[in-house]
């Protein structure tokens, strides 16, 4: 699912009209009007209705943790839920927050704290950056370090 961000951008510029006061039509136009659109509580309810019933770690990636997939069908990069799905669900949330709704901000949290891979317990590896463990791997492999000599080599082998 590549559309996680891009509701995240649109709901990121909504929030700030909402908190900057902006959230007028006459004055701002009738796009002002999305920020109260039936859409977003559609949204919750499409994505959590996506998501099968349990999480699964699978055993060919078990640095995942548990992830929730997606009943989905085409041309995915990857068929669980990624982080960037966190965003809109947190700035929905952050939305709902200023216009006074409150269902959806539940569900917002379970979704943040619970779907996004490696589950509960991965919650504080999230919040603060998820290529930290890749990172931290790849440098301990060799295909990462701070001198510059992966680069280096890279150039003297035409990379």
């Amino acid at each position: 699912m590549l559309y996680g961000q891009f509701f995240g951008f649109m709901l990121g510029q909504l929030l700030a009209l909402q908190t900057a006061g902006f959230n007028n039509p006459a004055y701002t136009g009738q796009q002002a009007q999305l920020i109260g659109a039936p859409i977003w509580e559609r949204y919750v309810v499409g994505i959590l209705s996506l998501l099968t019933p349990t999480a699964q770690t699978f055993s060919a990636q078990p640095w995942l943790g548990p992830v929730f997939q997606y009943g989905s069908y085409g041309d995915l990069l990857r068929l669980w839920v990624t982080p960037d799905f966190m965003r809109s669900f947190a700035l929905l949330a952050m939305l709902d927050e200023q216009t006074a709704k409150t269902a959806p901000i539940s569900a917002a949290h379970w979704f943040d704290v619970n779907a996004t891979r490696g589950g509960p317990a991965s919650v504080m590896v999230r919040r603060r950056g998820m290529g930290q463990p890749a990172r931290a791997a790849r440098r301990k492999s060799g295909r990462l370090d701070g001198s510059g000599a992966l680069r280096a080599k890279h150039q003297r082998h035409g990379l």
